[in-house]
């Protein structure tokens, strides 16, 4: 490594830790944020900064621990159910139903809804106000949700 001038060698230094860290853990993102924070403001960081930066880098590793410990109480409830492929066919028979009932306008409306557009997007993509793509949105739903009684 060449030698670089004042503050850079200290984030060389900081950056070859890193390099021969091979696992992501809490003392792997307390060294990201002491570069981070030492990239804040490079060329103010003197000595006594850098006793700054290493708390910074304990206190970040120690919040990270914690985090970890109520990640790992929780995770059962952090994991995803399991697919269920007979739902899956259910939903995707029901979308074919659904497809098939209504306009190929009314199918993009369905689409668009689905894909989190919002109602004034909807508006300016169809031509019509806000409250007039939300008052389509609910008489298909309407439509729909007979279509899902009839079935």
């Amino acid at each position: 490594m060449q030698n670089l001038p004042h503050p850079w060698d200290e984030y060389a230094r900081l950056q070859a830790i890193s390099a021969g860290n091979t696992k992501v853990n809490s003392n792997s993102w307390g060294l990201e944020e002491e570069m981070n924070s030492f990239l804040g403001d490079p060329p103010n960081s003197k000595p006594k900064e850098k006793q700054w930066l290493e708390r910074r880098h304990r206190s970040t590793a120690r919040r990270e621990r914690s985090r970890m410990q109520i990640r790992e109480i929780h995770l059962a409830e952090l994991a995803p159910e399991a697919p269920d492929p007979a739902r899956q066919l259910e939903a995707r028979d029901t979308l074919r139903r659904i497809k098939l009932a209504v306009s190929v306008s009314q199918w993009a409306l369905v689409c668009a809804v689905a894909e989190g557009s919002t109602y004034s997007d909807l508006g300016s993509h169809l031509g019509i106000s806000a409250n007039a793509a939300r008052t389509q949105v609910c008489r298909l739903r309407q439509q729909l949700e007979r279509l899902h009684l009839a079935a």
